[in-house]
């Protein structure tokens, strides 16, 4: 079982009020006779020295003796020289003390000695007085057994007392403890949840202005401060963390990218290498003109992939900066949209429009070209013959709208959230479905419209794909 404070505290307290009693009683039993006997050693002496001074008159005699014996309990016994008693408070046989050996001092000491009545060790003083005509003899006594018997009840009283305090004490200890210990019970709770990391816990107040209120507001503040402090290195390591996997992402991409670039850049590269050799070797029954067209095709298709990549480069480094002006959206549709015309009747593919008229942008107009071209290069590339393409520009609140919806493709939710990264491409063998189709159109699109603070999204439908994103309309 544990001690607590409080139980420890009442103990303690006992503790010193039964040595403090014990004290007493030891005092008792070996000092308080020994002082007892002093004290009644100076007042007998002062009673001879008042004698001695008054001794001319006996009524004054009588009155300072009445004095020492109804208060202090001394018996006085005084006659002269003529055995005449002077004061005689018990009646004591003079020629007792006549017959006796006692030595008469005029400058006596008190000493054990034993009463003639009572036969009883007493505390006695024989003292003389010489005057110019007479002798006076002085006897004062008093009994030893009183001061054993005042010594006895001062113990037994002290027994008492001592009883009282301690029910008193522990009592008092007892209640008073409870007030005393709440605070200390309190900061322990605390103190308890601190430890645990659960700083939502605070000592309530008004505080002492002593070392226990002085520890609780101590305790707040500490709790609040390492609260701060924790709070501070969650959030620092919440950012390292992510900062870790964002690294760890970037590392990836790049790896990723690599290998990407390599594979893209490897297939031109050695379809070009391959019909270079067949040319040099000067195989028979080849048709020159159509490996000189693949020669340049896959040159077109090499040259579009690297300036792909140098944009993509500049914008996301900064190193090309947009012109951004106010312009008419909407015609640039329509030009463009004019301009792709041949490609979707190439592939019998048809193309509707829901523009609505003269909505403007703040922006870089070619690089928004670029955005729009891309989603309808997309739409193209996979869209099947006979199904429809629509391209709709339109306002929504604050912000103009542009999307593509292509007809008969789907996309899958895994592909969905990758299809914004550079070089993915839903086709895994990278076998592209138009020239420079390498997987970066996307990608592209997510750069320019970042670049424009603007938002881009696709929506699945039951029946296509839509392409959108989102620009402030200037007004």
């Amino acid at each position: 079982m544990k001690k607590t404070i409080k139980i420890k505290l009442v103990i303690f307290v006992v503790i010193i009020i039964f040595s403090v009693i014990a004290i007493q009683v030891v005092c008792n039993l070996f000092f308080v006779k020994p002082y007892f006997i002093n004290k009644k050693t100076h007042q007998m002496e002062e009673s001879f020295a008042i004698l001695k001074s008054s001794i001319q008159s006996h009524d004054v005699i009588a009155q300072a003796m009445l004095h020492y014996e109804e208060d202090e309990n001394i018996n006085v016994s005084v006659w002269d020289k003529y055995n005449q008693a002077i004061y005689n408070s018990n009646n004591i046989d003079i020629t007792y003390y006549q017959k006796s050996n006692y030595v008469f001092s005029q400058t006596p000491e008190v000493e054990y000695s034993i009463n003639p009545r009572s036969e009883k060790e007493n505390l006695m003083l024989f003292g003389k007085i010489e005057t110019s005509n007479n002798t006076i003899f002085v006897v004062l006594d008093t009994p030893i057994s009183a001061v054993e018997r005042s010594a006895a009840l001062i113990s037994e009283l002290n027994i008492y007392i001592a009883i009282v305090a301690l029910i008193i004490g522990g009592i008092f200890t007892w209640f008073w403890s409870k007030h005393f210990v709440k605070p200390i019970i309190q900061i322990d709770h605390v103190a308890k949840s601190v430890s645990s990391l659960d700083f939502s816990q605070k000592l309530q107040g008004p505080f002492s202005d002593d070392e226990i209120g002085r520890l609780g507001r101590n305790i707040n503040s500490m709790s609040e401060q390492l609260s701060d402090m924790i709070g501070s290195l969650q959030t620092v390591n919440a950012q390292l963390e992510k900062a870790l996997g964002h690294q760890k992402q970037i590392d990836n991409m790049r790896q990723e990218f690599i290998a990407n670039v390599s594979h893209e850049l490897k297939s031109p590269l050695g379809l070009m290498v391959m019909y270079c050799e067949n040319l040099k070797n000067n195989l028979p029954n080849i048709d020159k003109y159509f490996y000189y067209d693949v020669i340049i095709d896959e040159s077109k298709r090499l040259s579009g992939l690297v300036k792909k990549l140098l944009d993509i480069s500049s914008l996301e480094n900064g190193l090309t900066k947009m012109q951004y002006d106010t312009f008419n959206f909407s015609n640039l549709c329509h030009r463009l949209c004019a301009k792709k015309q041949v490609l979707f009747d190439n592939q019998k593919i048809t193309l509707l429009k829901s523009i609505q008229d003269d909505l403007f942008v703040l922006g870089d107009a070619f690089y928004l070209e670029q955005a729009l071209t891309n989603y309808l290069d997309n739409a193209i590339a996979h869209t099947p013959s006979q199904k429809i393409v629509k391209v709709s520009v339109y306002t929504e609140k604050a912000s103009l709208v542009c999307s593509v919806f292509n007809e008969g493709s789907t996309i899958s939710i895994d592909d969905e959230s990758r299809i914004w990264e550079s070089f993915y491409k839903i086709d895994k063998a990278h076998t592209p479905t138009v020239q420079t189709h390498a997987g970066l159109g996307l990608y592209i699109v997510r750069t320019i419209i970042n670049a424009h603070a603007g938002q881009y999204g696709i929506n699945r439908l039951d029946d296509g794909i839509e392409f959108w994103f989102l620009l402030p309309h200037a007004m």
